[in-house]
């Protein structure tokens, strides 16, 4: 009977191995045909953030040092993408299209490993395995999950790395006998420092995580506690330091220069009217995350509509699991995953007021996790089935990369052509938004938003932009007129005191 049992769990688990397989293939034809029409497929599978990466990873594997624009240094990215992406430039040295599909590449294997990872964390929680294996098909195969691990950003390594600490996390609380392993402490430490790299505001999950693990299991923890927190603290000190040595401060320009701009422009954080704007903010995201894959539709007065069928049909999810779960089914909604992403939520919508989709990943997981719990334990319904559920989804997602999360960038190219051509004279072109820009034009493109320009974010936070233009000495500005009136506060001022 033991040798039967183990035989069946051989094979099931060569079986998540194989649908991984087939998730890697799939993806991989994709970034194949997104490669054929490269113009068309791009522009709305990644934002333009996703290109200063790429044009900081170019010059860093350059030598011009962290730089989007030559000459302004800037830490506005995640470092842990960042060196993957130097790494990549750094032995194939791609050219520029090479560079972008490289980085798709990169997306389709970490997106198979966290899948795997994905797999054995469900059977932590207490899924089956069936179930199991249906959240990995949704991982691979999702539209939703496709595309956010498709924009060039850090999310498909971001999975990983949460995943990972998950898992370990996870089985420090299911199994008293890790709780004060070495080999468990080690890992915990570096799956922390990992995720934080990764993404710095992967903060909210570490320090929760770390807490629960301390009320769980108590003074049985705390040993292994100290030395996961001195490893994690190791891993990221390197890039704490060069942030404080260069710029003064930790905190990254990009998490600074928009939500300032979008503070500035709110009512009094105490008034009924941010809070008000804060939830409308909400749905808004809502629609964006869910419906735009879909249903190829530029904003306006209607769509605030689908935000709020948005926001219902995860309420009523929600509802329905947590009524399922007070009746005394079998439903598993994890802690460690719960917890944090509420967390982002509140920071992102309620704090920060800034978000993008990709801010919001984690809850695409929880929203895997709230559905398999509605997949019947049966092991065998599943196998049957699984192979079906991987091509609808695949249909779906085959479908949604010809919209994209970002099909409202379609003028980029023709903007990056426009400075691309053959005037003579080497132009110095100052532009918000400028990734794509500043990427494939063959001028100087300086980012004048702050988001990659470090120094041109002090400017704007002292509300003095027009001395920075005259310092930079642009031939061409493009900025959006309703940003100047921040820009600028102080500007009117100064020139009186003259």
């Amino acid at each position: 009977m033991n040798i039967l049992r183990a035989r069946l769990s051989e094979k099931d688990n060569l079986f998540i191995y194989i649908v991984c397989l087939i998730g890697l293939v799939f993806q991989a034809l994709l970034v194949l045909n997104i490669s054929n029409n490269f113009n068309y497929y791009i522009p709305r599978i990644m934002p333009d953030d996703s290109f200063y990466y790429f044009k900081i990873a170019e010059n860093i594997s350059s030598g011009y040092g962290s730089v989007f624009s030559i000459g302004e240094p800037t830490n506005g990215y995640h470092p842990l993408w960042m060196a993957l992406l130097v790494l990549t430039h750094v032995v194939f040295k791609p050219s520029q299209q090479a560079f972008v599909l490289n980085s798709l590449v990169l997306s389709v294997v970490l997106n198979s490993v966290s899948a795997i990872i994905l797999y054995w964390l469900l059977l932590e929680f207490g899924f089956s395995r069936g179930q199991s294996w249906v959240g990995a098909i949704c991982f691979l195969c999702s539209p939703w999950i496709v595309n956010l691990t498709f924009t060039g950003l850090e999310t498909p390594l971001y999975f990983t790395c949460l995943l990972a600490f998950l898992l370990v996390v996870q089985r420090m609380l299911n199994d008293d006998d890790r709780v004060s392993g070495r080999k468990s402490a080690i890992l915990l430490g570096a799956t922390a420092g990992m995720l934080m790299l990764a993404r710095t505001d992967a903060i909210f999950f570490t320090i929760p995580l770390f807490l629960v693990l301390l009320v769980k299991k108590r003074l049985q923890i705390v040993w292994s506690l100290l030395v996961a927190g001195m490893i994690a603290t190791i891993m990221i000190m390197p890039w704490l330091a060069w942030n404080i040595q260069q710029f003064q401060s930790i905190e990254q320009t990009s998490s600074v220069a928009m939500s300032a701009l979008n503070r500035y422009s709110t009512p009094s954080m105490l008034s009924v009217d941010y809070w008000l704007l804060a939830c409308t903010f909400m749905l808004w995201v809502a629609y964006s995350t869910l419906v735009p894959l879909f249903y190829n539709h530029l904003p306006d007065a209607t769509t605030l509509q689908y935000s709020y069928i948005s926001i219902f049909a995860a309420a009523c999810l929600l509802a329905a699991t947590l009524y399922k779960r007070s009746r005394k089914a079998l439903i598993i909604i994890p802690e460690t995953l719960l917890i944090p992403a509420l967390l982002l939520v509140i920071y992102y919508f309620f704090i920060r007021m800034f978000v993008q989709i990709w801010h919001m990943s984690s809850l695409h997981i929880l929203v895997v996790i709230l559905l398999i719990n509605y997949i019947p334990q049966s092991r065998q319904i599943h196998k049957k089935y699984a192979v079906m559920l991987a091509l609808v989804l695949s249909i779906a997602t085959l479908y949604s990369v010809q919209n994209g999360y970002f099909q409202s960038q379609n003028d980029i190219i023709e903007q990056s052509e426009a400075y691309g051509g053959d005037s003579a004279k080497q132009l110095v072109v100052c532009a918000s938004d400028a990734g794509y820009l500043g990427y494939f034009s063959r001028h100087t493109v300086v980012n004048i938003d702050g988001i990659v320009n470090n120094r041109a974010k002090d400017y704007i936070l002292l509300g003095r932009f027009s001395d920075y233009i005259k310092l930079v000495g642009c031939d061409q500005v493009m900025v959006e007129p309703q940003r100047l009136k921040y820009y600028d506060r102080n500007m009117a001022q100064a020139n009186f005191g003259r």
